[in-house]
């Protein structure tokens, strides 16, 4: 699928979601802001949070969003039009990664700077009497803590930034990433351990073994509760909301799919945003409508070569018609004085006329309900109740009869010709099913009504009439036509004579 983008709506795709990658890269220096800050008013010392914002905004301001911007060089790039799909492709299946794990090395180095100088001073004020082993561990926590916590946010942010720029290769390029992500069940896991555990384990450290250094701080019990209530109240609202995004934007741009293929549309594909079960849901969901998309498109290729109603039958039956007995109605239509016609035109213009006579008697067959059975040259065969049922089969072969010879009186056909049309309908007893060979096979509707139908067109040419039924017609069809005798002629190979009717 081509880019058929402009360079101004590449330069402004590029620009939306290079700002949007880097805002959400910023969020863990805003979060550190937010704790420090926290950590510093119930101090009381807000001159530290200077030396501490710096350091935060330098590490992952800085250096985080640079690292970042390399990151998403080859997606930006891509998205500018300057560079190839394939390496765009590869980091975005990687971006979720790379950006959790550039955040959490940013962590590691940022918190033994800071929770050092934390310890170190904590250490100070209490007079060096608290035990270097709690010393040890406070940091190690703190660092263990923060690096898990802003690699499980930022993996979540990127996560959600993915999503809408795996929507915008799809839309723009038709292109489709598998979802190779961990599973939904281990996301929904991993923030219910951070949302309730870790915050639980964070608080109960806090009081059980690094109040001494919370108190050498300045800090009571309860501004220690207060500061880690405080954290959790910042960071749960952001985390959960990015965590039940990614989920319910999968399950919205599938239902919106679903919707189109409910109203007919088997087109119809959801964007592959999810990176677990959801995005594989959609994928299913996306193959599922290929398969009716490819059934529909085999059903109607099928139906232009046999009936419509038979397509449907073979491709439910699997293939396997069984042969049926039953009444129907037959009915042959041929264009009048056609061979002489056909001599004084060249074979392309013969053909051009054949198929503008065919468009124009299909329609009334189609609206009548026949079956049109084969193509004889220009002559038409059509069966009414077989395949499908109908229980007004002799009646509606009429109004059908009648609807063709109105609807072929009224146009002119490959160039300004007019043409008129012969019509033989009769009821009676046939056969209808699959013959041939396993290799090549086809349905047909055979029987003596068939033959005597077709010789009844024929015999049009001896009566000067346009439609003509056998009397079995005319019983079958009830009242609401009007029909008068024109004979009873001997047919070859039927031992009784057929009594005529022609149609008024």
């Amino acid at each position: 699928m081509a880019d058929n983008r402009t360079p101004e709506q590449r330069l402004r795709s590029s620009r939306l979601y290079l700002w949007g990658y880097l805002a959400s890269m910023a969020l863990p220096a805003l979060i550190q802001l937010a704790f420090d800050f926290l950590f510093t008013v119930a101090r009381g010392d807000l001159l530290a949070l200077l030396g501490a914002g710096w350091l935060g905004l330098a590490i992952f301001g800085v250096v985080g969003l640079g690292g970042a911007w390399v990151l998403h060089r080859p997606i930006d790039r891509y998205l500018k039009g300057e560079g190839e799909l394939a390496p765009a492709i590869r980091r975005t299946r990687k971006i979720t990664f790379l950006s959790a794990f550039w955040i959490m090395a940013l962590s590691v180095v940022h918190g033994s700077i800071n929770i050092g100088a934390v310890a170190a001073m904590a250490q100070r004020n209490a007079g060096g009497t608290i035990d270097a082993a709690v010393l040890v561990l406070f940091q190690a926590w703190y660092i263990l803590l923060t690096t898990y916590f802003f690699g499980f946010l930022t993996y979540f942010l990127i996560d959600s930034r993915r999503q809408y720029l795996k929507h915008h290769l799809f839309d723009t390029h038709g292109v489709t990433i598998p979802p190779d992500g961990v599973s939904l069940w281990t996301r929904l896991a991993v923030t219910g351990f951070t949302m309730s555990i870790l915050p639980a384990a964070m608080i109960a450290l806090d009081v059980l073994y690094f109040l001494p250094i919370r108190q050498a701080h300045g800090l009571d019990l309860l501004a220690v509760i207060l500061i880690d209530i405080g954290l959790v109240l910042v960071t749960a609202p952001v985390s959960v909301y990015f965590v039940g995004r990614g989920v319910t934007r999968s399950v919205e741009l599938l239902l919106a799919a679903q919707d189109k293929v409910r109203a007919g549309d088997l087109t119809a594909r959801a964007p592959v945003v999810g990176d677990d079960e959801t995005g594989r849901l959609t994928m299913g969901f996306n193959a599922m409508v290929a398969g009716l998309e490819e059934r529909q498109f085999v059903r109607e290729t099928l139906g232009r070569y046999v009936p419509e109603a038979v397509a449907e039958r073979i491709l439910k039956d699997r293939g396997r018609l069984a042969a049926d007995v039953r009444e129907a109605t037959i009915l042959f239509t041929d264009i009048d004085g056609f061979t002489t016609l056909s001599e004084a035109m060249a074979p392309a213009e013969v053909i051009a006329l054949v198929n503008d006579y065919l468009a124009a008697v299909m329609e009334p067959i189609r609206r009548h309900g026949g079956t049109i059975q084969n193509f004889i040259g220009d002559s038409v065969f059509v069966s009414f109740n077989l395949p499908v049922e109908d229980a007004n089969h002799a009646a509606n072969a009429i109004a059908c009869a009648r609807d063709i010879q109105r609807a072929v009186a009224e146009r002119d056909f490959g160039g300004g010709r007019h043409l008129s049309t012969r019509i033989g309908i009769n009821t009676g007893p046939v056969v209808a099913g699959n013959v041939g060979t396993a290799d090549r096979a086809g349905y047909t509707v055979l029987g003596d009504a068939v033959n005597l139908a077709a010789r009844v067109e024929q015999l049009n040419k001896q009566f000067g009439t346009r439609v003509l039924v056998t009397e079995a017609t005319m019983r079958a069809a009830g009242e609401g036509f009007r029909f008068h005798r024109v004979g009873t002629v001997p047919v070859r190979g039927r031992a009784e004579a057929a009594t005529l009717y022609a149609v008024e």
